[in-house]
């Protein structure tokens, strides 16, 4: 699979809520996120979130024509 995959990162901290998107490589999203990568690269799923008490991570793989 090549291309960018899209990271947002959401932060919820009470007054105000962050957004940041940006795009990353494969191999660097596997640096911090191996599993879901896999995941990803091995199903027919487009995105994975994860969540925790600050705000949500959600990896999106790139489409494919």
């Amino acid at each position: 699979m090549n291309g960018d995959f899209r990271v947002t990162l959401t932060h919820d901290s009470g007054d105000a809520s962050v957004n940041r998107s940006f795009e990353m490589s494969q191999v660097e999203v596997a640096v911090h996120f191996p599993k879901e990568v896999q995941v990803l690269q091995n199903s027919p799923i487009s995105a994975i979130s994860l969540q925790d008490e600050h705000g949500k991570v959600i990896i999106e793989k790139p489409k494919t024509s």
